[in-house]
């Protein structure tokens, strides 16, 4: 895929627009039946899409993140496989908890970097669901 097709996913972080909430952890399930077993995996979360340098599987590069402005904080974790998919439970980097109050709307933007090389199954998706506690 080339850069310009990139489409960063998103999710409803709050209930009401500009409303708070706090980040304990991201679960990431994929359908991949085989190849995920110890990658390990960073999602990055943004408050407005971030667009890149290259497209998907080749190395990450943000061309855009609003100066850094948008980018609200890393979550990294690695996958267990099983027969008929993985996951993998992400925890913030910083340590704790990510608090976060948006200016705006209710939308959070990720994207995910694998740090180990594997080969993707075509096809095969990729969900993110963060576990939030909202204002």
């Amino acid at each position: 895929t080339t850069a310009g097709s990139v489409t960063v996913p998103s999710f409803t972080a709050t209930r009401v627009a500009a409303g708070s909430f706090r980040v304990a952890e991201l679960r990431l399930a994929s359908n991949h039946t085989t190849g995920l077993s110890g990658v390990q995996v960073t999602v990055r979360l943004w408050i407005a899409a971030p667009t890149f340098t290259n497209g998907d599987n080749g190395a990450y590069a943000v061309a855009t993140s609003g100066a850094g402005l948008n980018y609200l904080g890393t979550f990294a974790g690695v996958f267990e496989q099983f027969a008929d998919g993985a996951a993998a439970i992400l925890t913030s980097q910083s340590g704790f908890a990510k608090s976060v109050k948006l200016a705006s709307g209710q939308t959070v933007y990720w994207d995910l970097q694998t740090n180990a090389a594997f080969t993707p199954q075509s096809g095969k998706t990729f969900t993110l669901t963060p576990n939030i506690e909202q204002d």
